[in-house]
């Protein structure tokens, strides 16, 4: 398994596969704007929430960056891939936390009222949180943490045709996929939520 870990624009520590849930999660749980995070690349994003600055990451060039901000509040969205193996989503309350918040966009389809899939928005508490997750592998007063890891058949994924010519081995039929959550707290209620998916091998080159 290959764990990719952003040190980018913003980060956290890898987690040690032993702590890691090996079980799926459903993609509801990191699906934004009808996108699964899994097979989303930045120009999906740019089709739902229109044209954008992409900008590299100040610590690996590799990671590429966008961005957009409400024009109604103070919500910024941070989306950023790197080699189709992992894309990173980061839902913020307030635009002013991310220094580099001047390269983002305006979009309508930004706010403080925007939902995953599974209905996790900002302002939420922890309680609505666990109940639409699960119980956190961590939890503190100010955070709560989910790691998954699972194994998918390729042959089923929407980018087993391009994967079969890439340098995935023809006889390895499985991929290993992680799901990173974190979701940050400020007075009981959700201000940061961040999702990060990757995998060992490239979801939709």
């Amino acid at each position: 398994m290959i764990l990719i870990i952003i040190g980018s624009c913003l980060s956290n520590s890898p987690v040690a596969a032993s702590q890691l849930q090996n079980k799926k999660l459903a993609a509801s749980n990191y699906t934004i704007y009808g996108l699964p995070l899994d097979q989303a690349r930045l120009t999906d994003f740019f089709s739902k929430l229109g044209p954008t600055i992409v900008f590299e990451d100040d610590t690996n060039p590799k990671v590429r960056c966008i961005c957009y901000i409400s024009d109604r509040d103070e919500t910024l969205v941070l989306v950023k891939s790197v080699n189709y193996r992992l894309t990173r989503y980061k839902l913020m309350s307030r635009k002013m936390r991310f220094y580099k918040w001047h390269f983002c966009e305006k979009s309508p389809l930004v706010s403080d009222n925007l939902s995953i899939q599974n209905g996790i928005k900002l302002g939420m508490h922890k309680a609505r949180i666990k109940a639409i997750i699960g119980n956190p592998r961590e939890e503190t007063h100010s955070q709560l943490r989910y790691d998954y890891r699972w194994k998918e058949n390729i042959g089923n994924h929407p980018a087993a045709e391009v994967n079969r010519n890439s340098e995935v081995p023809r006889n390895e039929p499985f991929r290993t996929v992680t799901v990173n959550i974190i979701a940050e707290f400020s007075d009981s209620k959700l201000v940061d939520l961040d999702i990060m998916i990757g995998s060992d091998t490239p979801g939709n080159p």
